[in-house]
């Protein structure tokens, strides 16, 4: 896995701010939609809106804790757009139609705000 280091979304760099992390979910804290005026409602809405984004992070987490190790001791690869395609049924778009194998646990029984679930999630 490749992952580049990303830019401090600080105005000053502390070496004690994991910078890579903030700038992950920076957009979440940093760039709240609250602004002069905003009721309730408003700040209701950013609040289901976070609530779905804990949802969608572990249940990404779940995916990966789950992965099934080879007797080698490696994991197998993949890519995460084959575990929505699944979850939504996309089966046609499959890159690995063995996706779910690779898992212990049922990728269909996941949940993902804000992504359409198959009605009828058959196994290939």
């Amino acid at each position: 896995m490749n992952i580049q280091k990303a830019q401090c979304p600080h105005p000053y760099h502390d070496p004690s701010i994991n910078c890579e992390r903030i700038s992950s979910w920076g957009k979440i804290i940093f760039e709240v939609p609250l602004e002069k005026g905003c009721t309730i409602d408003c700040l209701q809405k950013y609040l289901e809106m976070l609530d779905d984004e804990v949802k969608i992070f572990e249940n990404v987490a779940k995916v990966y804790r789950s992965l099934k190790i080879e007797p080698d001791g490696t994991l197998p690869e993949f890519e995460f757009n084959d575990v929505i395609n699944y979850y939504m049924g996309e089966f046609e778009r499959l890159k690995n139609k063995n996706i779910q194998d690779l898992f212990n646990t049922n990728i269909s029984e996941l949940e993902f705000p804000g992504i359409p679930k198959a009605k009828d999630n058959i196994k290939l």
